[in-house]
């Protein structure tokens, strides 16, 4: 078994990984109560898509997962209606993936499960601690709040 340092310091990978998977669990079970049930992975999808569509490569590059797994989970988003295929029109080649129906639908609930996670974290940190974790966690990404 591989160790860290001390027993008793859990590595911050690890902290931000559950940290980040409790708020995901929670904005999941929202949405599923608002009628739009998800699996991560698919919202990991429909939380990348932008107004004006992206093409699979573009959402394989933000996700960090191959353009075959994010086809697979498109082809099944597009069988539910949350997305929908559409010619790129700067190349008649490519498709953009675009919500569907049913994914215009869901996001007025995907915002308020989005809010709720983080409201349920502001309660247990405070508004300094969470602001101060925005800041910390935006510095650690190499992300400018100015900007």
């Amino acid at each position: 078994m591989a160790t860290f340092g001390p027993p008793e310091q859990t590595p911050l990978m690890a902290l931000l990984d559950w940290a980040a998977r409790h708020l995901h669990d929670r904005f999941l079970e929202d949405l599923a109560a608002a009628g739009h049930p998800q699996t991560l992975s698919a919202s990991r999808v429909m939380g990348s898509l932008t107004a004006d569509g992206l093409r699979i490569s573009e959402l394989a590059d933000r996700l960090g997962i191959t353009k075959q797994s994010v086809s697979q989970l498109v082809d099944e988003l597009e069988a539910d209606s949350y997305v929908r295929r559409i010619p790129d029109p700067t190349d008649g080649r490519a498709k953009l993936v675009v919500f569907g129906p049913r994914g215009d639908d869901a996001l007025p609930a995907a915002w308020r499960a989005l809010q709720a996670s983080e409201d349920h974290a502001r309660a247990i940190l405070g508004e300094s601690a969470m602001s101060q974790l925005r800041t910390s966690l935006e510095q650690l990404l190499g992300r400018d709040r100015a900007s």
